[in-house]
């Protein structure tokens, strides 16, 4: 269990879970390792258990996972496969090391110039979707 008394898997599939990364709206996302390959890492994003009873849920969620992968942008991260036949059901995608946005304005440990290069960051991702009809619902950053 996490601090917040949501249960933490020790495997996902072929992953095994090393710490989990964050949470929103639709399921946690955890940093995986591969326990066939341990060399490859991956953010394993879960969906919600909750959510994952919903016909309309999972179809937005499998909707979700087709949208980003076919995306490439170097400041959008990947998805690279969906398991809807697991419980809970997950994407595979990417895993970028670093630490968030949050917690890097938490530390107060953005200069000028770090601030800019990330906002130039995110004007970039957020127009290429945009260009394309993709709506965002959530922003993330990396230094």
């Amino acid at each position: 269990m996490s601090a917040e008394g949501v249960r933490v898997p020790s495997e996902l599939g072929v992953w095994t879970v090393r710490r989990r990364l964050g949470r929103g709206g639709m399921g946690t996302v955890y940093h995986c390792q591969n326990s066939l390959v341990p060399g490859i890492e991956a953010a394993v994003k879960t969906m919600d258990p909750q959510m994952a009873r919903s016909r309309r849920s999972r179809q937005r969620f499998v909707r979700e996972a087709e949208v980003l992968f076919a995306l490439e942008h170097p400041h959008i991260v990947k998805v690279r496969n969906v398991h809807m036949d697991h419980d809970p059901p997950f994407l595979e995608m990417d895993f970028v090391a670093g630490d968030s946005l949050g917690a890097l304005l938490g530390a107060n440990a953005l200069t000028l110039g770090s601030a800019t290069t990330i906002a130039a960051q995110l004007c970039s991702a957020v127009a290429y979707l945009h260009a394309r009809g993709v709506s965002h619902r959530d922003i993330k950053a990396r230094q």
